[in-house]
C-alpha cells in the first residue's frame, strides 16, 4: 500500500518464496495484492547461487535442492572440487541438467505468480572451473574477467528462458561491472 501510495511501480523481494514465510500460497497472495495495486513484484532469483527462484525450502526450484540431487552439476573450484560455502553448493552453468532446471524454474516463477518480472543475481564474484562452463567461455569476449563471464552467461540463460515473456515484464540485475560485449542485446 505504501509503494502504491508513493507511486512506486515495482519492488524487489529477496526471499519471496520461503517455506518459513508461507511458501507458494503466501507468495501468490502477496503478488496478486501488489498487482491489484499496480505495483510489480520482482522476486530475487539466484541463477547459480543465492537460492534460485525458490529462495528457501524443500522445493524442486530451490537452488539448495538442485546440487544435492545433481552432484555432477555442481560448480567446481580451480582444483576440480565442488565449490562449497557454508554447506551450500553452486550450480555449473554449463551443465545440461542445470540449464534445463534454470529454464523450467524461471518459467515456473512467471507462470505461477502475478509478478512484474525478476531481479537476477548469481553470487558475488563467483567463478566455475567445471569443464562444461569453461567450454562456454570460448563464446564470450576474452577480455571480460572470469567472474563477469560467469555472471553474464548465467543471466543470459535466465533471460533466454523467458524472452517471449519480457515485452510486458521487467528483468533487473546487478553487474558490479563487466560484460564487455555479448552477442545479444
Amino acid at each position: 500500500d505504501l509503494s502504491a501510495g508513493l507511486g512506486i511501480k515495482g519492488v524487489v523481494i529477496w526471499g519471496f518464496l520461503r517455506d518459513s514465510h508461507g511458501g507458494v500460497d503466501a507468495a501468490r497472495r502477496v503478488a496478486k495484492y501488489a498487482a491489484s495495486r499496480n505495483v510489480a513484484i520482482l522476486p530475487g532469483c539466484g541463477t547459480t547461487w543465492y537460492g534460485g527462484p525458490y529462495y528457501e525450502g524443500e522445493h524442486p526450484f530451490c537452488l539448495r535442492t538442485f546440487p544435492r540431487e545433481h552432484p555432477e552439476a555442481r560448480m567446481l573450484d580451480e582444483k576440480g572440487q565442488p565449490r562449497e560455502y557454508a554447506g551450500e553448493y553452486g550450480a555449473c552453468l554449463g551443465h545440461p541438467a542445470f540449464q534445463q532446471w534454470l529454464k523450467e524454474a524461471v518459467r515456473w516463477l512467471f507462470r505461477e505468480f502475478a509478478i512484474g518480472g525478476v531481479n537476477l543475481e548469481n553470487g558475488d564474484m563467483l567463478t566455475d572451473s567445471h569443464p562444461l562452463t569453461q567450454a562456454l567461455r570460448a563464446s564470450w569476449p576474452s577480455d571480460d574477467p572470469e567472474p563477469f563471464f560467469h555472471q553474464g552467461k548465467s543471466y543470459q540463460q535466465a533471460l533466454d528462458a523467458v524472452a517471449d515473456l519480457l515485452p510486458n515484464r521487467l528483468m533487473t540485475y546487478a553487474t558490479y561491472t563487466g560484460f564487455a560485449q555479448t552477442s545479444k542485446s
